[in-house]
C-alpha cells in the first residue's frame, strides 16, 4: 500500500526551518540558497494544504498545525538519524564528526583527548572518525565545515547554540626549573625572571599588574619590553614549559601541564577575564553524536588546578 508521504527532501527542509527558526539559517545548515528553502517550504505547505509558518517580515513562527506537525515529524527524524548512525558504525562505516576550534585548545587540549574519548565512551566506536579543523580564535562557528565547535569569546555567538561554557582564568606560570623562590612570588620577584608575552591573550603583562596592584618600575617595563612575543597560546605555555620565561596563560589551556607539574602557578591572584570555551553547535536541536561529544568535553573541562606550588 503506498504511503501517504510528502517528498522527503521537503521534509527535511521544514524540519530545518522548524529547528533554526530561520529561512537563513537552514539555508546555511543546508548548502543551499534561502530562496530554494522558501520555494521547498512552499510546495510542502501545497501538498499538505496548510501553512507550517507565519511569516511576519525577518520574524518566522510555527502555525498550531505547523507546530503539531513538525513537532511529530522532528522526533521522526531524530529516530531515523539515530537508527542510520547506529547501523552504520555497526558495519564500521559510521560516519565523520567534523569539529571546529582553535590552534590553542586543539594542541593543549584536545589531541591529547581523543583516544581516551574514544575508548571511554561506549558510543564512541573506532567506527566513528573525528576530524579536527582550526580557525583563528576570532572566527564564529562554520556550520558548513563543523557539527561542532569550542570557541573561544565571551559566549555570545550568532547562529548558534551553546552546549556548555568554561570560563578562563589568567594567571603567571613558569617551569618549576626557573623558580628560586617558593610560590606565591611578588611581582616585583617575578620581574627579575625572563617573560613571555602571548600578544593575541587579550590581558597583557600590564593590565595583570593594575589587577594585582603593582605599579610598574623602569626595570619592570624594561623587563615586559624585552619579553619573547608569540601569537598563539599553545607557543607562550610551551615556551614557558621549556623553561623560557614566565607566561601569563589561561588556566584552561595550561591545566594538563600545571597538574602535570610541567608549570608551576606563582601567584594566588588570578584574574578573570570574561571570556572562556564555548562548545557550540548550530541554532537547531544538536545531533545525537554532537550531544554526546559536548557533554564527554565539558566532563573534561571540568577541573580546579592548585592557585600555587
Amino acid at each position: 500500500m503506498r504511503r501517504a508521504l510528502p517528498p522527503f527532501n521537503y521534509i527535511v527542509v521544514a524540519d530545518a526551518v522548524f529547528r533554526s527558526g530561520s529561512f537563513e539559517v537552514a539555508a546555511s545548515d543546508l548548502n543551499v540558497t534561502p530562496s530554494a528553502i522558501t520555494h521547498q517550504v512552499k510546495a510542502i505547505e501545497n501538498w499538505l494544504g496548510f501553512e507550517l509558518f507565519n511569516r511576519d517580515g525577518r520574524t518566522i513562527t510555527t502555525t498550531p498545525l505547523g507546530q503539531e506537525f513538525l513537532g511529530r515529524i522532528s522526533e521522526q527524524l531524530d529516530r531515523i538519524e539515530g537508527a542510520t548512525r547506529d547501523t552504520l558504525e555497526a558495519r564500521g562505516t559510521g560516519q565523520t564528526l567534523k569539529v571546529q576550534t582553535t590552534d590553542s585548545f586543539a594542541r593543549m587540549v584536545l589531541i591529547k583527548r581523543i583516544t581516551a574519548l574514544k575508548k571511554e565512551r561506549n558510543h564512541f566506536r573506532s567506527a566513528l572518525t573525528i576530524r579536527i579543523a582550526t580557525f583563528e580564535f576570532t572566527k564564529s562557528f562554520q556550520p558548513t565545515e563543523a557539527d561542532v565547535a569550542i570557541l573561544y569569546g565571551d559566549g555570545k555567538f550568532e547562529n548558534a547554540h551553546v552546549l556548555f561554557s568554561r570560563r578562563e582564568n589568567i594567571l603567571p606560570v613558569c617551569s618549576p626549573k626557573l623558580l628560586t623562590l617558593r610560590p606565591p612570588l611578588q611581582p616585583k620577584d617575578i620581574f627579575t625572571m625572563p617573560i613571555i608575552t602571548d600578544y593575541l591573550l587579550g590581558t597583557s603583562w600590564r593590565h595583570w599588574c593594575e589587577f594585582v596592584g603593582h605599579e610598574t618600575t623602569r626595570r619592570d617595563i624594561q623587563q615586559i619590553d624585552a619579553a619573547l612575543m608569540v601569537n598563539h597560546s599553545h607557543l607562550a605555555i610551551e615556551a614557558a614549559i621549556d623553561s623560557q620565561g614566565v607566561a601569563l596563560v589561561s588556566d584552561i589551556l595550561a591545566a594538563d601541564a600545571i597538574m602535570s607539574g610541567q608549570l608551576v602557578p606563582i601567584t594566588d591572584r588570578w584574574l578573570t577575564s570574561g571570556n572562556g570555551y564555548h562548545i557550540v553547535s548550530g541554532a537547531g536541536r544538536p545531533r545525537r553524536d554532537v550531544d554526546e561529544f559536548a557533554g564527554w568535553m565539558a566532563d573534561e573541562l571540568v577541573f580546579e588546578v592548585a592557585s600555587s606550588a
